[in-house]
C-alpha cells in the first residue's frame, strides 16, 4: 500500500509501506479523507519537531473499516468511522479521571504514532467513532479540530451571556467562533488581518471582525458591542501578537485561554498580575468531547463545512504541503481524499 510519509523537514514521500495487520481488539481502516492541520504544516517545515521521520502524517481523518482483528464484533465491518487520534494508556492518573488528552504515556497519530495519510492503517477499536451516513467523509474529518475548539471554549467556563474575543481566524479560530456561539456567548469579536477571513467570521456569526494592525481596533469592538473590555479572550493564533491582543482586551479578572500555541511566547506579568487575569491552557479534547462533537456535527448543531477550502487526492499530498507551507494564508482546511 501507499502512504504519505514524513522524511525530513520540507520533504514528504508517497511511498510503499507494508500492509497493516489488525491485532486483537484492532481493526483495519481504509482512509477516505484526511484534513491538513496547521500543526502538520509546522511539522513539515520543521518549526516543531513532533513528526517522526518514516511515519505517515495526519490525524484529522475518516475512513471505512475493512478488516477486523480478534475479538472485534462483526458489526464493525464496513462501518464509516472518524478516527480518534489520541492513543492513551488508559491506566495513568490522568486517563482514570477522564483526561486522556493529558495521558502520561500519550501517543498521537501522525506524531509519534502512525498517521492517517496512508491508504490503510490499523487502530484499536477504542479509537473509532461511528460517522453518520448524513455526514461526508471530508466534513467528518473536521470532527477533530472542532473538538479542539469545543474543549478550548469550555476551558473558559460558562459563556452564557458573556462577551468573547477570538484572536486569530484560522480554522481553529473560526471553529472556536462556532463553539462559543453554541455555548451561549452573548457576542463574539474576532481579530484577523485578512479581509476575506473577517468577512467569513461575520458570516459564521461574529458580531464584529477587525484588523488588529489598524489603529483603533479595540475602539471599533467597543463601538459595536458597547463594552470597553471582553469577559473572555481566546488566543487561537498562538503567536505573540494574538496572545498580547488577548491580554490587552480582556476585562480585569477575566479569562484568557491559549489553545493555538506551537512556540515559546513572552508573558507580560505586569499586565497579567495587574488585571488579575486567569490564564488557562487548552490541550486537544477529552474522549467524551470528541464523541459529543461527532454527534453535534451529525445532528447539524455544528457545521464545519465552510472551512473546507479544497479537496485534493492523497497521492498529491507532498505537493499540497509545499503549496501550503509557501502560501499559508491561501486556505483554511485542505482535505486529502482517498479510496472509493
Amino acid at each position: 500500500m501507499k502512504a504519505l510519509v514524513f522524511l525530513e523537514p520540507r520533504k514528504l514521500g508517497w511511498v510503499d509501506k507494508p500492509e497493516p495487520v489488525a491485532g486483537p481488539g484492532e481493526v483495519i481502516v481504509e482512509t477516505r479523507a484526511v484534513a491538513i492541520c496547521g500543526s502538520d504544516i509546522h511539522g513539515y517545515t520543521g518549526e516543531n519537531r513532533r513528526r517522526t521521520p518514516g511515519n505517515p502524517m495526519g490525524h484529522e481523518a475518516t475512513g471505512q473499516v475493512v478488516a477486523l482483528g480478534e475479538g472485534v464484533p462483526a458489526s464493525w465491518l464496513g462501518k464509516r468511522v472518524v478516527m480518534f487520534p489520541t492513543l492513551a494508556c488508559g491506566q495513568c492518573d490522568q486517563c482514570l479521571t477522564g483526561h486522556s488528552q493529558r495521558c502520561r504515556h500519550r501517543r498521537f497519530m501522525g506524531n509519534n504514532a502512525v498517521g492517517a495519510m496512508a491508504e490503510r492503517l490499523s487502530l484499536p477499536l477504542a479509537n473509532l467513532v461511528p460517522l453518520s451516513d448524513g455526514v461526508s467523509y471530508p466534513v467528518g474529518a473536521l470532527t477533530e479540530p472542532t473538538a479542539v475548539a469545543i474543549h478550548g471554549v469550555r476551558q473558559a467556563g460558562d459563556l452564557t451571556g458573556r462577551t468573547v474575543l477570538i484572536a486569530g481566524a484560522g480554522p481553529i479560530g473560526l471553529l472556536v467562533l462556532l463553539a462559543a456561539r453554541a455555548q451561549g456567548a452573548r457576542a463574539v469579536a474576532v481579530t484577523v488581518r485578512s479581509p476575506w477571513r473577517r468577512e467569513l467570521a461575520v458570516a459564521l456569526g461574529a458580531s464584529v471582525a477587525v484588523d488588529p494592525t489598524q489603529e483603533g481596533w479595540r475602539q471599533e469592538i467597543a463601538r459595536v458591542l458597547d463594552v470597553e473590555e471582553m469577559d473572555v479572550a481566546i488566543d487561537a493564533g498562538g503567536i505573540q501578537p494574538t496572545f498580547d491582543q488577548c491580554l490587552e482586551a480582556v476585562v480585569p479578572g477575566g479569562t484568557v485561554v491559549t489553545l493555538g500555541s506551537f512556540m515559546t511566547l513572552q508573558l507580560n506579568l505586569i499586565r497579567m498580575a495587574g488585571k488579575e487575569i486567569h490564564l488557562v491552557g487548552s490541550l486537544t479534547y477529552t474522549t467524551n468531547e470528541f464523541w459529543e462533537t461527532a454527534e453535534a456535527i451529525s445532528a447539524g448543531k455544528l457545521d464545519p463545512s465552510p472551512l473546507i477550502t479544497e479537496l485534493r487526492p492523497l497521492s498529491e499530498g507532498a505537493a499540497v504541503f509545499q503549496e501550503l507551507a509557501d502560501h499559508p494564508s491561501r486556505a483554511l482546511r485542505v482535505v486529502l481524499t482517498a479510496g472509493s
